[in-house]
């Protein structure tokens, strides 16, 4: 699956949102991006679909963000690479 499977998320319709995110994050990194992460990664990409990329999206347990708890849903997509999901 790899960077295959996050270029092209269209080809994955078929399989929800939330299992492709959770197979991506946990994939496509080093050291895999905890599961927790899901559900925020969920509603920054949804905030971008909407234009509203500055979103503060509250991060889950003591995940932070420039020592804040919260991160710009724009930031959150950049991170994770989830660009290929705003299509």
């Amino acid at each position: 699956m790899g960077s295959n499977f996050a270029q092209d998320p269209a080809a994955a319709k078929h399989i929800p949102l939330k299992a492709q995110i959770l197979t991506h994050l946990k994939t496509n990194f080093f050291r895999p991006v905890p599961a927790n992460m899901v559900d925020a990664c969920i509603e920054a990409i949804e905030a971008c679909r909407e234009h509203y990329s500055e979103k503060l999206i509250k991060l889950p347990g003591r995940t932070t963000w420039n020592g804040e708890k919260s991160a710009p849903a724009s930031e959150i997509v950049r991170v994770h690479y989830l660009r290929p999901w705003l299509d």
